[in-house]
């Protein structure tokens, strides 16, 4: 028994040997890093791959750039909290995990922020967060899903790229849309888009027979407003008639005010 004992804390001692002489190798390693200029220029263990999952509006050369990934860098030396921290002033992002997979490969998984709606100006369209921030530029056919566009009739130079947009009708817009579409989800895929003007805000629906102003304010409870309005107006079949070609809705005031053409008829 005590030399079977023995024996068991020789291989435990051999064990903790080869440990340290790895870590004491690695540590020496660094250190010629830092002192010694000619090795200075020998990159050990260089990170020759770099996987990058769940970026959509942040392009893989963004993320190299920030993180500052090329040819010279080294996986021993690199910092995955700088990493994370630089990734994260970027506000289209807001989260980050980082892995080393030695000998030579970095990945990188992000969370961006998600887009609620299509923002257009100057002949250009933008995927826009909730929040306001404007995540890239909508290419052509990109669009697979509904929503909501906003349309600036006037050129708006705030709209950039990771910046967050300054109009506060837009931001009124995009919480009226966040809120409606946890609310009533069914109604928000019937609203097409909005006109901002230097006047206010006008609504269209996919039924295009509505012409609605909101005026300068524009909230969750006025979309739910409308919703309930619209349900009354088919409820009562007085926009079924063929004489009937546009309904107008004013709710700019705390009345809603609707005029139909062709029958002349004031609610």
């Amino acid at each position: 028994m005590i030399k079977e004992f023995e024996r068991n804390g020789v291989r435990n001692r051999k064990g903790l040997r080869a440990v340290l002489l790895v870590v004491i190798g690695l540590l020496f390693v660094l250190a010629l890093l830092r002192v010694v200029p000619a090795v200075q220029k020998i990159t050990f263990l260089p990170v020759r791959k770099v996987q990058i999952y769940g970026n959509e509006h942040v392009t893989k050369r963004e993320v190299a750039q920030k993180i500052g990934i090329d040819v010279s860098s080294s996986i021993l030396t690199f910092s995955q909290k700088r990493a994370r921290g630089a990734l994260l002033e970027d506000s289209r992002i807001r989260g980050v995990e980082t892995a080393k997979l030695y000998p030579d490969t970095l990945r990188i998984f992000i969370r961006e922020k998600a887009a609620l709606s299509v923002i257009e100006t100057a002949g250009a369209a933008y995927w826009i967060s909730a929040d306001g921030t404007v995540l890239s530029q909508v290419l052509q056919d990109d669009v697979k899903e509904h929503y909501p566009r906003i349309t600036l009739i006037s050129n708006n130079d705030d709209i950039k790229i990771g910046a967050s947009v300054t109009s506060y009708l837009v931001r009124d817009i995009l919480d009226a849309l966040d809120g409606i579409g946890r609310e009533a989800p069914d109604f928000r895929s019937r609203i097409s888009s909005f006109t901002v003007n230097g006047d206010g805000v006008q609504v269209h629906l996919e039924d295009d027979r509505f012409v609605v102003w909101f005026g300068t304010s524009v909230t969750a409870q006025k979309l739910e407003r409308l919703r309930a309005l619209l349900t009354v107006l088919q409820s009562e079949s007085l926009i079924t008639g063929s004489q009937v070609r546009t309904v107008e809705i004013d709710m700019s005031a705390t009345y809603a005010a609707v005029r139909m053409r062709e029958m002349n008829n004031e609610l």
